[in-house]
């Protein structure tokens, strides 16, 4: 089925960024991008510091026939819609290697 998922992004400008810097917290930096491929528009992260080297592909669908009728891209290394890992709240705590790692297993358990 479907993942639903809903995603909040909040843009900072210079000054609320140097505000909130003074707190202690894992951060995610990544460039994004729009990209579109048969027909659909995806949008690209590419993951800065500890976790440089990822690359995510994010693109919506209407419904589940849409979802399931639509082939994996051939530059997709993995699917990781349902993949708890993949998330902002898990990512946060780990590196490119953390991440390499867990698609080898999940390659290798057949997944």
């Amino acid at each position: 089925g479907a993942c639903v998922r809903a995603i909040e992004i909040t843009r900072l400008t210079a000054a609320e960024y140097e505000v909130l810097s003074v707190f202690e917290a894992n951060e995610i930096r990544k460039n994004r991008y729009p990209f579109n491929w048969e027909g659909r528009r995806f949008t690209i992260d590419m993951f800065l510091g500890d976790l440089f080297g990822l690359v995510m592909a994010e693109v919506s669908f209407e419904n589940d026939i849409e979802l399931d009728s639509f082939p994996k891209p051939p530059f997709a290394l993995a699917e990781v819609t349902n993949n708890e890992l993949f998330t902002g709240g898990r990512l946060c705590d780990l590196t490119f290697a953390d991440i390499r790692e867990e698609i080898r297993r999940s390659a290798s358990a057949g997944g």
